[in-house]
């Protein structure tokens, strides 16, 4: 998925917490994090995307 695809599901479901993985481990990614985060941060979505960085763990109660 690119940053076209992330826009979208932010649009679709604006109350949604995004979480993006698999950021640079496999040769297919469309995006890395840091263009990610760049494009995350001129959307206003780095309070709903938890970008996560290789072996982070993210822990939902």
């Amino acid at each position: 998925m690119g940053v076209d695809g992330v826009r979208d599901v932010a649009q679709a479901a604006p109350e949604a917490l995004l979480i993006a993985t698999h950021m640079d481990a496999v040769n297919h990614a469309r995006i890395n994090r840091a263009d990610l985060r760049k494009f995350a941060e001129a959307e206003g979505l780095m309070s709903r995307l938890f970008l996560l960085e290789d072996g982070e763990e993210l822990e939902c109660l």
